[in-house]
């Protein structure tokens, strides 16, 4: 696998957990780091996605999505904290 696939990699996990962290730490100030965080992986995963070809476009592609549903769960999250 490619480098750069595994930073992304390395990248969505780091989001998943201040996810989990947020969630559980009942901190709102942590849900602007996650939203920056959001954008700029989902910039990052259409820049890789026009470079890789092969088994490494599918994982960025199914790591995309993480960081596409982590965007729809924060808001929800926020509704849980308040």
């Amino acid at each position: 696998m490619d480098p750069d696939t595994l930073k992304f990699f390395s990248s969505t996990n780091k989001l998943t957990d201040m996810l989990y962290d947020t969630y559980y730490k009942k901190d709102i100030r942590m849900l602007e780091h996650i939203e920056a965080e959001k954008i700029n992986l989902i910039r990052e995963a259409y820049k890789l996605l026009n470079s890789k070809k092969g088994p490494d476009n599918i994982v960025i592609y199914h790591l995309g999505e993480v960081v596409r549903l982590a965007h729809g769960s924060s808001s929800q999250l926020m509704g849980i904290i308040l």
